[in-house]
């Protein structure tokens, strides 16, 4: 029985914690809409321009004005994301043709003016190996009667 107490105050709190922070009235709702929909979230101004009409449907009017002007600023930067996208890709095409048929001549002659060393596609020099004459004397040897038979 105590349990039951606790949860029926607990929800009664919870009920009451979220009335104040929720819209009291429609006009208070149309004015956070109207504040989102500046800021551009539109899908939380279409949230409270709805619950602006649960709290007076007789201003269905009003309200499907406003979800109108969001629909259309939503419409406004999707076809600007799109125009955005066409020369993106416009630009790429332009880079490529340009790379690939060397107009860009700067970037080629900083390749070409790069030291060897710090060039990646040059193979390394291996070190030469010198035959110290007095440790390895048979390996001299075989070396000198090689040049001899020629």
């Amino acid at each position: 029985m105590m349990n039951m107490k606790k949860i029926g105050f607990f929800l009664i709190l919870a009920l009451v914690s979220l009335s104040l922070f929720a819209q009291s009235n429609y006009n208070e709702a149309i004015q956070q809409g109207d504040s989102v929909f500046e800021h551009a979230e539109y899908s939380t101004a279409i949230k409270k321009y709805l619950i602006a009409e649960k709290f007076d449907p007789s201003q269905w009017k009003i309200v499907q004005e406003k979800l109108d002007a969001v629909y259309h600023a939503i419409d406004t930067a999707l076809a600007s994301i799109i125009v955005l996208q066409r020369e993106l890709e416009g630009l790429k095409m332009v880079r490529t043709q340009q790379l690939s048929s060397n107009l860009v001549p700067e970037i080629l002659d900083e390749e070409v003016s790069k030291p060897a060393s710090k060039n990646i596609n040059t193979p390394k020099k291996k070190p030469t190996k010198t035959i110290n004459k007095k440790k390895h004397p048979i390996k001299y040897k075989a070396n000198k009667n090689k040049t001899k038979k020629r």
